[in-house]
């Protein structure tokens, strides 16, 4: 069965206008080197974006690691 195409109403994102990122930690305690590392799991054009994505996404158990970072 072919899953029929809708064309969006609006033209795509640019990826260079992607600049907001959403981050964890991780502790230093997991590596040899003992330096903390951060993670970036997702990327987006406006942080209500991110802040969405972090509150629909993430479990409610580990939210507070996620935090927003303009890059």
């Amino acid at each position: 069965m072919e899953v029929p195409y809708k064309s969006a109403t609006t033209t795509p994102a640019n990826p260079n206008a992607c600049t907001w990122a959403v981050c964890y930690d991780i502790g230093p305690e997991n590596y040899d080197d003992h330096k903390p590392q951060t993670r970036i799991i997702g990327v987006f054009m406006y942080p209500t974006e991110a802040e969405d994505f972090i509150l629909h996404c993430m479990p409610i158990e580990t939210r507070n690691r996620f935090y927003i970072v303009h890059i």
